[in-house]
């Protein structure tokens, strides 16, 4: 503690030292401008005690006047009236008196002296000694034998005095001479304080201690304590006399080895006060001793005996303990019983004696009896023998009955033995007490009672308060079978219906109880189907259907079955999604834009399938469509006119109700952007537009893009196709002039105007809806043309087309020929018809005009007539040719296919090498797309390209007959786009 309090004296002078250097620093730049004073050093005087007084006079070296100053106890100021404390200042000098002097008073004291420009500083330190004074002062102990002591003694005084125990050799106190304190004894001394301490007292204790404070300052403090230790007195032993039976006398004395005074002597049994108003027992009190007379003992007598002596000492005791010896009497015996099954069975086989008897149980097996054993019982959960010899059986059933007998012995005289019967009843009971049973709609249930207990027995079925008879059921039949333990009872229901669901109740009854036990039957069944089917949201692929929980048939729902599908007419496919039972609603996914739906839910149970429920009708948004027309076509009819045709995008990918069409073209080289024309949606199975105000000669880029209400869908591939510079040629007019068994001779003529552009002319034919052979390539100054290699008695079609340098014209009308020995004459009689040369219009019209000039305007009448019909025939026929596609070209990630006449490449046998085979041009789909920065221009690898056709070569329906009479208008069966 002193060191302690060094440091902190050393610590408050280095801060101090510290601030006098600052402050010596200040009166230096004071200095500098002339100001410059210092305090004279001053200290306090040494050895100052705590109680008297002490002064420090605070002066400056040169003598100023005008000084002020102050003082400080650490860091902080003290001030005028500061208990203790009194300061005298004037100009020159400062006194600080501190009167008395307290320990707290120790410290660091500051004087400070100013002026207007300079300051001085100096610290001293007071450091006081005080003598040691007793804080707690120890006094004489008197003690018991055995017990703990505790001596303390504690002084202050500064520095803080050591304090110890020591032990007094001498008996008189006047010789101080001490010894150490032997190492029994807990000596531990800190902080001006020390404590004795011994834990278990003896003799050897008692005597004179010493406690000591000294540190230094004054005569050390001692103060002597006497410690008296009190002795206990100890109880000489006694016993009870060996082999002491019941009936026996005993008596014992109880005294103490020493001699002592104010003795007082207390008997107790096994812990309880012992008086002699107790039967057969008597106590004898003296001075010095306690007498314990037993006469005429029991069993009940045996025990622990203690003699207690309490002396001014303290309290001791003595125990011994009796143990009589006697045969084994009867607390209680053992009885016949009648108990009911399932209940515990106590068996009772209560005895006294000494020693403690032993208790066995036997069973009757036979004609003998068998000790209880692992062999025939358990004796953790069946079978259990108490300490006091009670047999208990758990659980007592039918087999537990018979006879029981409880042998108790100990050694000592005859054994005791007591045999009881034990009836076990089994009244009417169930063992189960509830039962569900199911069974489907339609199928037979049965149902199951079975009862246990005494016969007789009976059991009685009933439904809803009803008894159900067992003779005259309606429906049902009762059955019931002899059991080892009772008798079952069923109930089978034939064709169960719903209404035979309900709860069956079968009482059993003998003459020891009743007992009911309750089945229900549940009918199970298809659930019903779910209602509340309803639509909660909507989006463009996908919709949220809810619906309520139905009614379960009895059998817990699996799941249910989403089933929905196009509201549309013809073929229609059902989509199904299935849901846990565990929740009523669904989301369906991948769904079509702007198309309508039916959903029905079904509920499904291990029965099987409900009925749908009632459907709910829902419709996607609309999104624009995702694919492009299809089988685009461009023909230039013109210097300045382009015809577009194309195919609406498959249906699936319309994405909701198409409003029209974006046509457009742009100028190739000259504009990026494309100009724009709409044509309104129709119905009809192919389109077209008439681009028109076009430039002459000029090569345009044509496109077409569906649209809806939610936007437009990607572009057609873009067709190039240029103007043409000129007119194409006039459809030629076909004769035919002869025909032989397998050669037709056909003739024909253009328009004058057009007939001095032609180039060429390509012949078509083909039999009856066989497939169309091109015969050959025509120069243009020929207007007739053999084709050979025919069959004889067949009839074949054929048409011409006119081709200039601007392309094909369109064809001429067709002609239906049949084969075989025909005069050239009549044959070429007619022109432009289908069918023999004997209609020729060269014959009927000089033959009518000499008839009557009548019938000639009739006739040119009807045949015009005729001539336009069948051309309208031919539109339509054309609006529903078929094409052959074939491999297409790659082009980027696009794939254009290109089609060509459906016609026999082989030159059909039978032709002259004079007319060879007009060579295919390459059609305009087959020109490559335009391309720009390497990328093709709007193609995707996900779009649906489709293949485009320049010309058509397959003619269906043509029965061949000779009035089935139909003309082709052939559209630019070549077109070369380059």
């Amino acid at each position: 503690m002193a060191n302690g309090r060094s440091l902190r004296v050393s610590a408050m002078t280095i801060l101090v030292h510290l601030m006098v250097n600052i402050a010596v620093l200040l009166v230096w730049v004071d200095d500098v401008n002339g100001e410059l004073f210092e305090i004279v050093p001053f200290s306090f005087p040494e050895n100052v005690r705590v109680g008297g007084s002490s002064t420090i006079l605070c002066t400056v070296s040169e003598g100023k006047s005008g000084i002020k100053f102050q003082w400080f106890y650490g860091e902080k100021e003290i001030g005028a009236k500061m208990y203790q404390v009194k300061i005298v200042n004037s100009e020159t000098f400062s006194a600080l008196e501190i009167n008395p002097v307290e320990i707290e008073n120790q410290g660091n004291y500051t004087c400070v002296a100013r002026t207007a420009k300079s300051v001085s500083r100096y610290t001293a330190i007071l450091t006081l000694k005080a003598s040691p004074k007793w804080k707690h002062e120890p006094v004489d102990v008197r003690i018991k034998q055995l017990s703990h002591l505790r001596l303390e003694c504690s002084a202050t005084g500064y520095p803080i005095p050591t304090v110890r125990w020591t032990r007094n050799i001498e008996s008189s106190l006047d010789n101080l001479s001490a010894t150490k304190l032997s190492e029994e004894k807990l000596n531990v001394s800190y902080d001006g304080k020390a404590v004795l301490e011994v834990k278990r007292t003896t003799e050897k204790d008692e005597g004179n201690y010493i406690c000591t404070a000294d540190n230094g300052v004054a005569e050390p403090l001692l103060k002597t304590v006497r410690v008296t230790v009190i002795e206990i007195p100890t109880i000489m032993p006694f016993s009870f006399p060996q082999n002491m039976t019941v009936g026996g006398y005993a008596k014992v004395f109880c005294a103490v080895q020493i001699e002592t005074k104010q003795l007082s002597f207390k008997w107790m049994k096994n812990g309880e006060d012992l008086t002699d108003a107790r039967e057969r027992v008597y106590i004898t009190n003296n001075i010095d001793y306690s007498a314990l007379e037993l006469s005429n003992a029991q069993i009940e007598d045996n025990g622990n005996y203690t003699c207690q002596v309490e002396s001014p000492g303290g309290i001791s005791q003595f125990t011994v303990a009796l143990n009589l010896k006697g045969a084994p009497v009867w607390i209680k015996k053992t009885t016949d019983k009648i108990v009911g099954k399932n209940s515990d069975v106590y068996l009772d086989c209560l005895t006294r004696g000494s020693p403690q008897p032993s208790v066995k149980w036997f069973i009757k097996r036979g004609n003998s009896f068998i000790k209880f054993s692992s062999s025939i019982t358990n004796p953790r959960t069946k079978w259990k023998i108490f300490e006091n010899g009670t047999l208990r059986i758990r659980n007592s059933q039918k087999q537990d009955e018979g006879e029981y007998s409880c042998v108790v012995s100990n050694g000592i005289g005859r054994d005791l033995r007591q045999t009881a019967v034990i009836r076990i009843s089994v009244p009417a009971r169930f063992e189960e007490k509830f039962g569900v049973v199911t069974a489907q709609k339609g199928e037979s249930a049965r149902l199951q009672c079975d009862a246990q207990g005494d016969q007789p027995l009976s059991v009685t079925w009933s439904n809803s308060s009803n008894t159900l008879s067992k003779t005259s059921g309606s429906g049902y039949e009762i059955f019931e079978t002899l059991t080892p333990k009772g008798i079952n009872s069923e109930l089978i229901i034939r064709e169960t219906l719903p209404q035979d669901g309900a709860i069956y109740s079968c009482l059993a009854e003998n003459e020891h109880g009743r007992d009911e036990r309750k089945v229900k039957l549940l009918i199970q069944e298809v659930p019903s189907p779910p209602p509340g089917v309803s639509v909660r949201e909507v989006w463009t692929r996908s919709s949220s259907i809810t619906w309520l929980v139905p009614y379960s048939g009895n059998s817990p729902i699996s799941n249910y079955i989403v089933q929905y599908w196009r509201d549309h007419k013809g073929t229609r496919r059902l989509n199904e999604k299935t849901v846990p039972s565990s929740q009523t609603f669904a989301m369906i996914k991948n769904l079509r834009p702007g198309t309508s739906y039916i959903v029905t839910i079904t509920a499904e149970n291990s029965v099987g399938k409900s009925l749908p429920s009632d459907p709910a009708m829902l419709t996607t948004g609309e999104e624009e469509p995702d694919a492009p027309p299809m089988d685009i076509s461009v023909h230039a009819k013109g210097t300045n006119t382009i015809t577009v045709t194309w195919k609406a995008p498959p249906r699936e990918n319309w994405n909701g109700q198409l409003e029209g069409y974006y046509v457009g073209y742009r100028v190739i080289d000259l504009s990026e952007t494309y100009s724009y024309e709409t044509e309104q949606f129709s119905p009809s199975l192919e389109h077209d537009h008439f681009l028109t105000n076009l430039m002459k000669g000029t090569k345009y880029g044509i496109i077409v893009k569906a649209f809806n209400a939610a936007g437009t869908g990607p572009p057609t591939q873009e067709i190039l196709v240029s103007t043409l510079d000129g007119d194409l040629p006039a459809s030629p007019k076909l004769y035919v002039q002869s025909t032989t068994r397998s050669t037709v001779t056909l003739k024909w003529n253009v328009d004058s105007p057009s007939h001095a552009s032609v180039t060429g002319y390509t012949v078509q034919y083909r039999r009856e809806s066989g497939r169309w052979h091109q015969a050959t390539a025509v120069p243009s100054e020929n207007d007739y043309y053999t084709v050979t290699g025919l069959q004889d008695e067949t009839a074949y079609e054929f048409y011409v087309t006119a081709a200039n340098k601007y392309g094909a014209g369109d064809p001429s009308e067709i002609i239906t020929v049949i084969t075989g020995d025909i005069d050239s004459g009549f044959a070429s009689s007619l022109s432009g018809q289908r069918g023999h040369g004997y209609m020729d219009l060269a014959i009927i019209v000089p033959v009518a005009a000499a008839v009557a000039a009548v019938g000639v305007v009739v006739a040119v009448s009807c045949v015009w007539q005729r001539k336009i019909r069948l051309r309208h025939r031919l539109e339509r026929a054309m609006s529903e040719r078929t094409y052959t596609p074939y491999a297409g070209i790659p082009v980027g990630q696009v794939t254009v296919g290109q089609r060509f006449p459906d016609m026999d490449k082989t030159w059909p046998p039978g032709h002259s090498d004079n007319n060879p085979p007009l060579s295919n041009p390459d059609p305009y789909s087959a020109v490559p797309p335009r391309v720009q920065n390497g990328d093709l221009r709007k193609a995707s690898s996900t779009q649906e390209m489709r293949t485009y056709f320049a010309q058509d070569a397959r003619i269906q329906g043509l029965s061949g007959s000779k009035q089935d009479v139909r003309q082709i208008r052939n559209s630019q069966y070549s077109n070369s786009l380059k």
